[in-house]
């Protein structure tokens, strides 16, 4: 009985430990405290007062996280038993756990190039990799496409490759991407630096109509603090033209309020 116990223990400990880690984990980082600070002493240089619609723009994402919020928080557990039913040629989960899909599908949404026998991802933020003349652009979901992920040392198609994609690094970003909105037009800085990224620390307020949105990447020791609150217009701001047309095109929100990673 002893052994039943320790087994079933271990059991509930391998399913429910994940959901509650990263449930407290988005708890903590949904929070707009310090969002909302940093954004009233933002200067409005252009005489225009758009501080109450920004805050706004901050508080609606965090409501569209809300009904997010256990989907992602679940996705190790239930994209993992998801993959085991999932044919081998599907991009998506099966239809039972579509809220748990990547969505980009299951084999993620980078983009190669084979330069000298070697698979090249472009979007690398160490180097600025770009298609050389008459090269070929592929992706995971081209059967040529025979590399390895760029966030798994492995095929992308593999079980612990989607599952990583799926299950962690994603996690149910269809559904939060069915929240989103549609941009008809190019988004436009209203102030803070434009590329700010991690290998350019800095801030910037984006606005596109009566949406915004807000990164902040700031040194803090070995680490980066990084803030992405509001809908994610960095997205639109690098559609091609035809894009802001489509209707079926969205942009969801993002509610990372505090967010640390390696600098």
């Amino acid at each position: 009985m002893t052994l039943l116990w320790i087994v079933v223990g271990l059991l509930v400990a391998i399913h429910v430990l994940p959901v509650l880690i990263l449930a407290t984990a988005q708890w903590v980082s949904m929070d707009t405290t310090a969002v909302e600070r940093e954004i009233d002493a933002i200067e409005d240089t252009d005489g225009t007062v758009w501080h109450d619609m920004a805050l706004k723009c901050m508080a609606d994402a965090r409501d569209k996280a809300h009904k997010v919020f256990w989907y992602a928080a679940t996705a190790p557990v239930v994209v993992f038993y998801a993959l085991l039913f999932k044919p081998k040629d599907s991009l998506w989960l099966p239809k039972w756990a579509s809220k748990w899909d990547n969505n980009a599908g299951c084999w993620g949404d980078g983009e190669y190039v084979l330069r000298d026998g070697e698979w090249i991802y472009l979007g690398d933020p160490r180097v600025a990799w770009k298609p050389e003349p008459g090269e070929r652009v592929y992706r995971a979901t081209d059967p040529e496409f025979k590399g390895n992920a760029y966030y798994w040392p492995g095929d992308p198609r593999g079980f612990w490759a989607m599952y990583d994609w799926c299950g962690w690094r994603n996690r149910a970003s269809k559904f939060a991407e069915s929240q989103g909105i549609h941009v008809t037009e190019r988004p436009v800085y209203v102030a803070g630096d434009p590329n700010a990224s991690k290998s350019r620390p800095g801030w910037c307020l984006m606005k596109w109509g009566e949406y915004y949105q807000y990164r902040l990447y700031k040194r803090v020791g070995p680490l980066m603090l990084i803030r992405n609150y509001g809908l994610k217009l960095g997205i639109a701001s690098n559609w091609p033209p035809e894009k802001f047309q489509d209707s079926t095109a969205l942009v969801p929100y993002a509610a990372i309020g505090v967010s640390f990673q390696a600098a």
